[in-house]
């Protein structure tokens, strides 16, 4: 057994812990890390672009669409907003 074989994996979520941040985060990190460009990740850690939208600009990752993003957002609404928007959707008001 070599050396290298015997040290612990690290694995995403240990990562993710250390640094701090969710596990996606640190896997698209990773993958950026991986794939993209010293440019790309240079405007990431200095705040100009995100992880995703590095990735977008790769092509490894699609823009989510609008159905997505509003099923997203539905939670976030307040009661009284997600009646308003129900009653937007089915009556046409």
């Amino acid at each position: 057994m070599t050396t290298a074989s015997m040290q612990p994996r690290v694995t995403v979520k240990k990562m993710a812990a250390m640094a701090g941040v969710s596990e996606r985060l640190m896997y698209l990190s990773l993958k950026l890390k991986r794939y993209g460009t010293p440019e790309l990740t240079a405007d990431v850690q200095a705040g100009k672009l995100s992880v995703n939208a590095a990735l977008r600009q790769l092509g490894l990752m699609d823009k989510p669409s609008r159905l997505k993003q509003a099923k997203a957002l539905w939670p976030k609404l307040t009661p009284a907003e997600q009646r308003a928007l129900w009653h937007w959707i089915n009556d046409g008001n």
